[in-house]
């Protein structure tokens, strides 16, 4: 597994992640199976790092 894979799996393992305002939105929204891609990055903040999710959809809002 690749290194980016592993620290994108310990972060969330230990709870240090969280999703964009727009992941949130679309998560509520969708409820019919709609296909969706994520992206993400990591934000180091003292010794901390947490993953950011971002989640989108073909389908407009």
């Amino acid at each position: 597994m690749s290194d980016v894979l592993l620290r994108i799996k310990r972060a969330v393992l230990t709870g240090h992640y969280a999703f964009s305002e727009k992941a949130r939105t679309e998560m509520k929204i969708d409820g019919d199976g709609l296909a969706i891609y994520t992206k993400g990055k990591f934000v180091r903040e003292a010794e901390l790092e947490t993953y950011y999710f971002l989640i989108s959809s073909k389908r407009a809002l």
